[in-house]
């Protein structure tokens, strides 16, 4: 952990260069129990850019110990992966519909990445959107109706009627 920012990113670009390598000693890090080096992973990992650390994306939003606003800049940094062919979304849909039961900011947070990289046209998707849909705070349904239409979530339809109609 360096105070210079610049320096910093240079350790993250370093480990990025690294590839699998570095991915792995970053997951142990992450891993290994202790408070501060889950924070320095996660930390980096928000910075990361190419496929081999965001294949560890699902696994840090399953971690217990990752804090709600450590998973919030996790799923925002999903859209740091600029990839060829497109990074699949899938499993980190999957881990967002498991793991992302917070606050209001962090499920919109989520709707946003997902919709925006096409991750709510995929099973766990489609599932994250319809559980929100039925969710308490006014905020989260009217941000999970716009997502299901602009993602294109058909199987929301019928929930979304139901809503229209006041129906349960």
């Amino acid at each position: 952990e360096s105070r210079d920012p610049f320096l910093q990113d240079a350790y993250i670009r370093g480990i990025e260069q690294c590839g699998v390598n570095g991915a792995t000693l970053l997951a142990e890090l992450a891993t290994n129990g202790n408070a501060i080096d889950l924070d320095r992973a996660v930390t980096a990992m928000a910075a990361m850019r190419t496929e081999s650390f965001a294949k560890l994306l699902p696994e840090l939003l399953s971690n217990v110990h990752v804090t709600e606003g450590q998973k919030i800049s996790l799923v925002r940094s999903v859209s740091n992966y600029q990839t060829e062919p497109p990074l699949p979304l899938e499993p980190i849909a999957a881990a967002i519909d498991k793991n992302c039961s917070g606050s209001k900011e962090q499920l919109q947070t989520a709707l946003d990445v997902l919709s925006s990289g096409g991750g709510l046209a995929t099973p766990s998707g489609e599932r994250f959107v319809l559980g929100l849909l039925a969710h308490s705070e006014w905020e989260v349904r009217s941000a999970a109706m716009a997502a299901g239409d602009a993602g294109r979530v058909t199987a929301a339809k019928s929930a979304l009627l139901a809503l229209a109609t006041n129906e349960k």
